[in-house]
């Protein structure tokens, strides 16, 4: 049983080594612009805290947090990352790494703890990411410029899926019905797979 709880243990050693070395994002944008920029709370970070969370606890809400936010940003940020800078700069290679290492905990949770979601699940997170998104608007306000947690002042920087949204502040409307689809499509296989077995 050792095998069991080394692997989720480096797993969440690697996460925060990583994640958590946003102690570089503190001397870069922080220390170096401004305290305001290097705060540990993009969407990223929660998921990779709840995934985190999710280790110590097993309480099933963390990994739905994890689920459906981290895959669809993490695995965004995969596909289009926010990020000014390339292969091989330091920050790029965190960033992916990073990114990979949320999805990686919870492919680790599908697979070893058999977790998985429901249909009331997807509702209950959407509920639980809108809240947090107006919350967002109001630590940006309160920090002031040129905070932009979750980017809902303006686009994050790079070419991503957002290059192809409408500017802000119109941006966090197109966003927000992208990550409802996408939490309803990442659910959709279980759907699909529990309505074969009822057949």
């Amino acid at each position: 049983h050792k095998t069991a709880y080394e692997i989720p243990l480096r797993l969440v050693g690697s996460e925060m080594c990583i994640r958590d070395s946003h102690g570089m994002d503190f001397y870069y944008e922080g220390y170096r612009d401004q305290l305001k920029l290097g705060l540990p709370i993009h969407l990223c970070d929660f998921s990779s805290a709840a995934i985190i969370l999710y280790f110590f606890t097993k309480k099933r809400e963390f990994f739905l947090f994890a689920f459906f936010a981290g895959i669809s940003g993490a695995g965004m940020a995969l596909l289009t990352p926010d990020s000014e800078y390339g292969l091989p700069n330091i920050h790029y290679v965190r960033h992916m790494i990073g990114h990979a290492m949320i999805l990686l905990g919870v492919s680790y949770a599908i697979i070893i703890d058999n977790q998985r979601p429901y249909l009331e699940d997807v509702h209950k997170t959407l509920l639980v990411l809108s809240l947090l998104l107006f919350l967002m608007y109001f630590i940006n306000y309160l920090l002031g410029p040129p905070a932009n947690y979750w980017y809902v002042a303006e686009k994050p920087p790079g070419f991503n899926v957002t290059s192809l949204m409408r500017d802000a502040p119109y941006h966090m409307i197109d966003i927000y019905i992208l990550a409802v689809i996408v939490c309803y499509l990442i659910y959709a296989p279980y759907y699909f797979i529990d309505k074969l077995n009822k057949n």
